[in-house]
């Protein structure tokens, strides 16, 4: 049982470190938030694109609702 720990703590230390180890040290990091409203290539792909896509879904779930009661009153007309 203290083998099991022993080997089960030093694998998530390699791990951690390996994570560590791997993390680029030339590349500056940005923290701030993106500005969405400098540009108007940013508010197509943050805002209009995922809103076309959102849309685009409900209304393709309409559609299919719409055929499956269609479905379902064919079949009850038809029995």
């Amino acid at each position: 049982m203290k083998n099991c720990f022993i080997f089960i703590v030093s694998l998530l230390f390699f791990r951690i470190t390996s994570a560590v180890a791997q993390r680029p040290t030339n590349i500056p990091y940005d923290t701030e938030p993106v500005r969405f409203f400098e540009s108007t290539s940013n508010i197509v792909i943050y805002i209009v694109i995922p809103l076309i896509i959102v849309l685009i879904y409900f209304i393709w779930r309409r559609k299919i609702r719409k055929e499956e009661e269609a479905r379902k009153d064919e079949k009850k007309t038809g029995e």
